[in-house]
């Protein structure tokens, strides 16, 4: 898990980096530490080569991933944070439409214009369609899978009769992209001529066509960028809606127009800048939209196109999908590992893996943290830490690393090192046990308070406020043997309560000396500045400078002893 810089001081969180190693590692060593360790969010979240498509279940409850290089499909089931099943398939997947509500079943159009329908315990049928695929749709009404392809026609399969049906014609070069509207059922089809055309399933006829090319030559020419010089330039890569009447449409050329559905022109143009196709887009549920081109991932408001932050990966990004009402978002890319990405300002994380929420507050409650710290397993240091420390020794061999004005050293060494440089210090003794048994108190209280209410809740005139079902219960021989094991127990619990307010009298005891002593030696000696000086001298008021030098000597010899086996950088020669 890493914290990236997002813009606008937006917390963004890698959940599936690699540690950060220097370069001035050997290979062996760079090689070790860079090997995973076992903080992913999910088990083998990764793929042979390549991850093509990724998407979530209609409940919500799987995560379904398709991968090249060798073709595999992976199921993983969110609630058990583990793989679900994995399954070989004989072509490269284009793209999956889930048909159930969970994983049981599934449309993959593959490469080599192949159709394939999984059941349960794999592949139940196969067919192949006149032209390649592009991309699908499920109309559930009447369970038509309707297919785009790179020549004019959609395809329907009906999967309850199991046989193809008319064909609807587009009249155009080739449709990329389907889309069923949930509220009105519109399926709505974009064209590689840059047409966005509507169609009503229940009477196979267009109601309408809205010419988004225009709209994006009108803009390119505001905007004084470079002129469109091909009809590929106009080619609608992707489309969502939100609600009945926004919809979002993503082109060839890294723009997202938003329309209202009600008019023939956008409202709002956003632009990526990028000149990279817009591969996916999200209406999220806090008013803002995700668009994902294969170099970047940007989050920005529906309304007024203001950017919230933005996703740059290491590799290019391929397909989205975003976990509903939550801040945690799934990324397919050219990379063997798939990518997932938590922003807590946009949601909270999902029920499944609440522990994100506190692991976050923890990294921003990290004061320490800063950004010479970049690496997991080292920790930098200037010269004043190294002298308060005492590892001045080390400055020249190879555990100690010259950055700029500091030194890089082994976060496991600096810790032991510190544990040795600083002496215990009887405040911190007397904080400490205030703490303990201040925590003790309070878990007595609690077990009191509910033997109370346990017995109060047996009598009869708390039996007659309650409910008649619950005193039923209080009535049930259940319960007579739960008060009757309180009472057994009321001597053991008289005993450690004796035995907890001794300990708490020898405490108060020891406070008060100790605070008794510290008053006389303020008033027989000048107040020191330092307060740490004022708690060593009632301690160790006896102690001479001999003592103190003694004292300093034994630490400096477990030092040595700490590092003389490691100084020089190396092992010992024989």
């Amino acid at each position: 898990m890493k914290c990236l810089d997002g813009i606008s001081d937006v917390k963004v969180y890698n959940l599936t980096a690699n540690k950060a190693v220097p370069e001035w590692l050997n290979g062996k060593k760079k090689k070790s530490k860079q090997k995973r360790n076992d903080e992913d969010l999910l088990q083998d979240f990764e793929m042979p080569d390549v991850s093509s498509c990724i998407g979530l279940s209609p409940d919500g409850r799987y995560l379904m991933v398709c991968g090249t290089y060798k073709p595999v499909v992976k199921c993983y089931e969110l609630s058990e944070l583990s793989v679900k099943f994995e399954r070989g398939m004989d072509a490269e997947v284009i793209t999956f439409e889930i048909l159930s509500d969970d994983f049981s079943k599934v449309a993959f159009l593959q490469d080599y214009r192949y159709i394939e329908i999984h059941g349960q315990g794999g592949r139940m049928h196969r067919c192949r369609i006149p032209r390649f695929g592009r991309d699908l749709a499920i109309h559930y009404p009447s369970a038509d899978l309707y297919i785009a392809a790179s020549g004019h026609e959609i395809y329907r399969l009906n999967l309850f009769q199991g046989r193809f049906l008319n064909s609807l014609d587009a009249e155009t070069m080739g449709v990329n992209k389907l889309l069923f509207n949930k509220h009105h059922g519109l399926l709505l089809c974009g064209t590689d001529d840059g047409l966005l055309k509507c169609w009503d399933p229940r009477t196979r006829a267009k109601v309408g066509v809205l010419d988004c090319g225009k709209h994006m030559m009108e803009h390119a020419a505001n905007s004084f960028e470079e002129e469109l010089k091909s009809r590929k330039d106009l080619r609608i890569t992707a489309l969502e809606c939100n609600g009945h009447f926004t919809l979002a449409v993503g082109n060839q050329t890294g723009q997202i127009l938003m329309y209202d559905l009600r008019c023939n022109s956008p409202y709002l143009v956003r632009d990526h800048y990028m000149r990279a196709p817009i591969n996916a887009l999200h209406f999220h549920y806090s008013g803002n939209v995700f668009s994902m081109s294969p170099k970047v991932l940007k989050i920005w408001d529906k309304n007024t196109g203001e950017a919230v932050t933005s996703i740059e990966g290491e590799a290019p990004f391929n397909d989205m999908a975003v976990v509903p009402e939550t801040g945690l978002a799934f990324l397919a890319a050219e990379d063997k590992r798939m990518k997932a990405y938590f922003v807590p300002s946009l949601g909270p994380a999902p029920s499944w893996c609440g522990h994100l929420d506190a692991m976050t507050e923890e990294m921003e409650e990290d004061e320490g943290a800063s950004v010479a710290n970049q690496f997991d397993d080292y920790t930098f240091v200037t010269m004043d830490d190294l002298v308060e420390l005492g590892l001045t020794d080390l400055i020249g061999s190879g555990m100690l690393r010259a950055v700029m004005h500091g030194y890089y050293i082994s976060t496991t060494m600096y810790n032991k090192a510190k544990q040795l440089s600083g002496p215990v210090k009887p405040q911190k003794v007397v904080e400490q046990k205030l703490k303990e048994t201040i925590a003790q108190q309070n878990t007595m209280k609690l077990r009191e308070s509910k033997k109370d209410l346990l017995e109060e809740a047996g009598t009869e005139e708390m039996k007659e406020l309650l409910d008649e079902r619950m005193a039923l219960y209080f009535k049930s021989n259940k319960f007579k043997k739960i008060t009757k094991s309180l009472k057994r127990s009321e001597p053991k619990n008289e005993r450690k309560s004796e035995a907890y307010k001794r300990r708490q009298a020898e405490i108060a005891k020891e406070e008060e000396e100790f605070h008794q002593t510290k008053v006389r030696d303020a008033e027989a000696e000048p107040v020191e500045s330092d307060a740490d000086s004022v708690i060593d001298g009632a301690v160790s008021d006896d102690t001479s400078d001999e003592a103190d030098s003694e004292d300093e000597q034994q630490r400096e010899e477990q030092r040595r002893k700490l590092f003389r086996n490691r100084k020089g950088g190396g092992r010992r020669t024989r």
